[in-house]
């Protein structure tokens, strides 16, 4: 820091030239919160994979966290290159699937505190959300918890 002889004259700073080497940087993990089955659909998975690829290729590490229903397309997700974890809860079949606020297929507090729970374990604080069974609920509870949410709404 350099200061002058007149205390009005405002402080300058030089500052510090840093040097950064790009695999010395962590990368920041962002988790794809989305479901693909029969009564849901694929097109949500296609979306997020295109996504994915792009906060990829911005420098993030995208992860995809589902819900194991039967005839999804999360094999494209795995050939994407993406890590897939399963959220292990009880896939209740004695709802309206017309519906699609019912589409998480079990009580909302029990899928976010999973969720949250995995998010947690990974060291990961973005959350990307493509579900129209997400009510806002359960955003506002990972929120509180500190996770930063992005939610596409079609």
């Amino acid at each position: 820091m350099q200061r002058t002889a007149n205390p009005s004259t405002p402080v300058r700073f030089r500052p510090q030239p840093r040097i950064f080497k790009m695999n010395q940087r962590k990368k920041i993990k962002i988790c794809f919160r989305v479901d693909s089955s029969n009564f849901i659909g694929i097109g949500h998975v296609k979306r997020c994979i295109n996504i994915a690829l792009s906060f990829q290729e911005a420098g993030f590490e995208p992860f995809f966290l589902t819900k194991n229903f039967k005839q999804n397309n999360y094999a494209d997700i795995i050939k994407a290159g993406f890590e897939k974890i399963n959220i292990d809860s009880e896939i209740r079949k004695d709802i309206n699937l017309k519906n699609e606020k019912n589409w998480l297929c079990c009580n909302w507090q029990e899928d976010a505190s999973k969720t949250y729970k995995e998010l947690k374990n990974l060291d990961c604080s973005i959350i990307f959300i493509d579900h129209y069974g997400i009510p806002k609920r359960w955003e506002s509870y990972l929120k509180k918890k500190g996770i930063s949410l992005i939610t596409l709404d079609d």
